[in-house]
């Protein structure tokens, strides 16, 4: 068999092709869609035919009637028909199969699996006797609107050659398709709500780029062909006329389908009108950029007009000859009018629009011609001038809207017909008719439209109801449609009624108009009787999620003369007055009586109307008695209610009576306060005032860790132990509470050198430095940065730690450091040591304890470099074990080396000072005593490290009479061992070794001996004396 779409493929080619002259590809379109339809008609004759042939490619569907045979068991042979679900059932062997959906050779194989469980090597065989036929609705732009029947699921092409093809006006590139859940609609209109629609392209199946198979549809599916764009092409076009677009094209394609601008038109001023107006575009910048805005979007009924190149303009719209005409230098709007043959009938001269165009901006000007009013100008400034006197120019197109006529009738100032410029809205329709009346109903105002597609057809009658007043205050501004010639608007009357009930004078139900407030109507009924309850009046409204209570003063309204509780109300709302009530309020308040309350009033308000309760009042433990109750009594806890049970703020009723007994409450205070013993509280006493009725905590007690035992409702005691320093927030005591203080066993030790040594408490989280303030701080004389804290070890012994609490940066730690109890404390004295002599800044220093030699050395600037550094000698009143010496031993002297001290060689010397000990660094002594037999004897400084040399060439050297091999060095007072110098040989000076030229110290006498030989120079003397002495006794 022949399907459609197969027939329609084969000639696909054809309608695409470029080379077929204009209006070829329409005409094989007709061709194709006749075929199409013989061989679909066709196609339906055959489907029984078709069916029972059942072919290998056939797919079972619901309501097919199947013919099932089991070769050689006649018993399970039947003819099954598939269910709605798809199942079949032919024997009590096999449960149900799955049947729709399968191939005939697939449902075979099934049930030959099925079967072989019982048969041996069964042969089923199966066929369609009868397939369920496939209906489809077609509808819109289709030559042929109805319901199709295929004897299988047809394509999109299969569907519109039944119907005949598409018509003129249809728009196939966006064909919807509504599947099985769709609902459709009456013919001519799209599908209904239903599923989701699917959009084809038939333009694009029967191109080739998509294929007919990509829309199969189903039994009960609605295929809705729409209208395509009719958009009117004039002027200086090839072929002006009326033209079906689709949806989405664009100016350049409708001027395209008109055959394109003729020489002597001019693109550069195509103007566009539709319902809301007219633009004028570029056609050729259109053309240039295709997605620019000045290729306008369509939209259904526009008119394109391309202007003559010449002085011309285009009226159009609402006249009698729409065209183009010439223009002057002094042609008006009303010769151009004038020139179309005049306004029509319908025409409304009230705002004629004229566009033009300059330098790529658009003006458009509104002009009323019936009074020669004003023009307004839009996109442009703002002219007012006479509609006569307003001049056209070349490329204008003027344009005539149709008027309309609209009946307002109902309540209405002044009901009538009016008639209406075009575009005109709901509220200009009621505005023009004076405003509704104060008894209209302006929420629904109802809209009655009357249309007929032509003359021959049956008009339609469509009615909406508006809401103007939401129009109005902008909650509904889509109710102000657009209206239409001949639309009918009526707005009803409002009629409201309103029940006024309980303690007024005329209770009943009173009409009312929209305005309405509650205190007109509480008017209406006479107002409130003496026994009513006006500050507690109901007003019942009913809303879109059910009644609405709202509790009204009518008290205070009256008193006022409104206000914000002064309600409009609506139609059924329901205004309740209340009887009053009075009860009784006795015990410990401040104004006990009996007080007239409101009807609602609560247990809470009645209180408060009492003044309060008194200080002495128990609030925990107040009864409500009702009457008419046999001896029935609530107990209410006053404190629940303030804390936010307000299930405990019990509704009062007439004649209940509250009593507030007298407070009795008391709380024990034991342990490390002032006064321990019960008190007396009242309501809200806090855990310090407790302490401070008991004369607060002692110096002993620890107030960081203080306990309050509280019975709880089941029995059980709770304790709660509080750090009163670090409380965020006060603590309610109850009544029975205990607090407890207890000692203090968390202390530091703190001795030395501060103001006040002794034993203090501390809490959680003190530091060293607080104890030390807590101690007065350090005396002057105390070591602040030797401060030692002395711990217990984990093993037990002692562990101390030093601070340097007088330096800033140690200070740091100090104050972080936290003591946890049983520390020692010790602050130092500082100790005073002298150091005098050869140093740079001799004085009395201060030191910590066991500063050493070498420390107050550094202190006082170091040595001079006269000091004898071998010599420095340290007094100290200690016995060398950092103890006092005892008086009969007197100060201990010490000789000491700095040099050694200094150098680390000798650690031993760099002995530990003590509290007034004095370190004396003598000054050198660099005099030597040089006699005998030298040429100058007497006393010469040396300088340091001087040899023996060196102290003889001072004294000028040795005489010739000098026994220099017996050289002698003094030291002390006696010749030092080995001090006897052998310098030379007879005359001969210093002929010895090196070592033989020692070093001379500070205080040493060097002396030279004379020798013991003959003097021969004092012999030759005396021998020439005496040859003298002869030779004078001689004569």
């Amino acid at each position: 068999m022949t399907r459609p779409h197969d027939m329609m493929k084969r000639l696909r080619s054809v309608f695409v092709s470029p080379a077929l002259p204009t209006g070829v590809p329409a005409l094989l379109v007709c061709i194709c869609v006749l075929l199409a339809a013989f061989v679909q008609t066709t196609s339906a004759q055959v489907a029984s035919s078709a069916a029972r042939e059942s072919p290998a490619g056939y797919i079972i569907s619901a309501g097919d009637l199947l013919d099932i045979a089991v070769w050689g068991y006649e018993d399970l042979s039947a003819m099954v028909r598939v269910r709605e679900d798809g199942k079949i059932s032919f024997t009590s062997l096999i449960e149900e199969v799955q049947a729709a959906g399968l191939t005939v050779p697939g449902l075979q194989e099934v049930l030959t699996e099925k079967l072989s469980y019982y048969l041996k090597n069964p042969r089923v065989t199966v066929s369609v006797r009868e397939s369920r036929l496939v209906r489809v609705n077609v509808m819109g732009s289709v030559r042929s609107p109805g319901t199709f029947s295929f004897p299988e699921p047809p394509n999109i092409l299969d569907v519109i050659a039944a119907a005949g093809g598409d018509t003129a006006e249809a728009d196939v590139t966006c064909i919807k398709v509504t599947h099985r859940a769709g609902l459709a609609t009456p013919s001519g209109a799209a599908p209904g709500p239903g599923a989701e629609p699917t959009t084809v392209d038939l333009r694009a199946v029967l191109a080739g780029t998509a294929e007919p198979s990509a829309c199969v549809l189903a039994d009960g599916d609605t295929v809705f062909v729409p209208r395509a764009l009719a958009v009117k092409v004039m002027g200086m076009v090839r072929a002006p006329g009326t033209y079906y677009l689709e949806r989405g094209a664009r100016l350049a394609d409708a001027i395209a389908r008109a055959g394109d601008v003729l020489p002597e038109g001019d693109p550069s001023n195509v103007s566009v009108s539709r319902q809301d107006g007219a633009r004028t575009v570029d056609l050729r910048a259109a053309v240039a950029a295709p997605d620019s805005r000045d290729n306008l979007l369509l939209a259904d009924g526009d008119i394109i007009h391309v202007p003559e190149a010449v002085r011309t303009i285009s009226v159009l719209g609402e006249v009698e000859k729409p065209g183009v005409y010439p223009v002057g230098p002094d042609t008006k709007v009303f010769d151009a009018i004038a020139a179309a043959g005049g306004p029509g009938l319908d025409g409304d001269i009230t705002c004629v629009r004229v566009s033009r165009s300059k330098g790529g901006t658009t003006q458009v000007f509104e002009i009323d011609l019936s009074d020669s009013g004003n023009i307004a100008s839009q996109g442009g400034d703002s002219r007012i001038i006479m509609g006569s006197a307003f001049k056209l120019e070349p490329g204008d197109m003027v344009y005539v809207p149709r008027a309309i006529e609209v009946q307002v009738l109902g309540q209405v100032k002044s009901p009538g017909t009016y008639r209406l410029r075009a575009g005109s809205r709901l509220v200009d329709a009621v505005a023009k008719a004076g405003g509704p009346t104060d008894a209209a109903d302006s929420s629904q105002v109802s809209l009655t439209r009357t249309s007929a597609k032509n003359a021959s057809a049956a008009a339609s009658v469509t009615a909406r109801v508006l809401d103007l007043e939401g129009i109005l205050n902008g909650a509904k501004p889509e109710d102000n449609v657009v209206l239409q010639d001949q639309d009918i608007i009526s707005i009803p009357e409002l009629i409201q009624e309103v029940s006024v009930l309980g303690e007024v004078d005329r209770p009943g139900t009173y009409k009312i108009h929209k305005e309405t407030r509650v205190l007109d109507v509480l008017a209406l009924a006479g107002g409130v009787r003496p026994e009513g309850d006006a500050t507690s009046a109901v007003l019942t409204s009913k809303g879109p999620d059910g009644e609405v209570r709202r509790t009204v003063d009518l008290d205070r309204l009256q008193a006022a003369g409104g206000g914000d509780e002064n309600y409009i109300v609506r139609n059924g709302d329901v205004l309740y007055v209340p009887k009053a009530i009075s009860v009784m309020i006795l015990g410990k308040v401040k104004a006990p009586g009996t007080y007239s309350l409101r009807a609602t009033a609560r247990f809470m308000d009645a209180i408060s109307r009492a003044g309060g309760v008194a200080e002495d009042g128990d609030p925990s433990a107040v009864t409500l008695t009702r009457q008419g109750e046999t001896a029935r009594v609530h107990t209410v806890d006053m404190r629940s209610i303030m804390a936010g049970a307000e299930d405990q703020n019990i509704s009062l009723r007439d004649g209940d009576i509250i009593f507030v007994p007298e407070l009795v409450r008391e709380v024990s205070v034991m342990g490390q306060v002032m006064k321990p013993g019960v008190y007396k509280i009242r309501d809200g006493t806090t855990l310090l005032e407790v302490l401070a009725m008991a004369g607060g905590v002692t110096d002993t007690g620890d107030d960081s860790a203080i306990r309050l035992t509280r019975r709880t409702q089941d029995g059980a005691g709770e304790v709660l132990e509080v750090d009163v320093e670090s409380l965020d927030r006060d603590i309610i005591v109850h009544h029975g509470d205990t607090v407890f203080v207890p000692l203090n066993v968390r202390q530091v030790s703190v001795l030395g050198e501060v103001a006040r040594p002794g034993v203090y408490p501390i809490r959680e989280g003190t530091t060293l430095l607080e104890v030390l303030a807590m101690a007065g701080g350090v005396t002057q004389l105390g070591d602040d940065r030797a401060v030692r804290v002395t711990t217990q070890g984990a093993d037990g012994s002692p562990h101390a730690v030093e601070f340097d609490v007088g330096h800033p940066t140690e200070a740091a730690d100090a104050s972080s450091w936290v003591l946890r109890g049983g520390e020692v404390v010790y602050v130092p004295r500082s100790i005073a040591v002298h150091v005098v002599g050869e140093v740079a800044k001799p004085g009395l220093y201060y030191l910590k304890a066991g500063s050493s030699v070498a420390d107050a050395l550094a202190v006082a600037g170091g040595l001079t470099d006269d000091a004898d550094r071998s010599q420095v000698t340290l007094t100290t009143h200690t016995n060398g074990t950092g103890t006092s010496a005892s008086a009969e031993h007197g100060a201990q002297v010490y000789l000491l080396d700095a040099d050694k001290i200094l150098k680390g060689s000798d650690p031993a010397s760099n002995r530990i000072v003590s509290d007034q000990d004095t370190i004396f660094v003598p000054k050198a002594r660099r005099e030597v005593v040089v006699v005998g037999e030298v040429a100058r004897p007497g006393v010469y400084t040396i300088r340091e490290s001087a040899r023996l040399m060196d102290a003889l060439a001072l004294a000028g050297g040795p005489t010739k009479r000098a026994a220099l091999e017996s050289v002698c060095i003094f030291r002390n007072g006696q010749v030092a061992a080995g001090e006897e110098i052998v310098l030379g040989r007879d005359d001969l000076f210093f002929a010895g070794k090196a070592e033989d030229n020692p070093p001379v110290l500070g205080g040493d006498i060097v002396y030279v001996p004379a020798t013991s030989k003959i003097d021969w120079e004092k012999v030759l003397s005396f021998l020439s004396g005496l040859k003298l002495i002869k030779d004078i006794v001689a004569p």
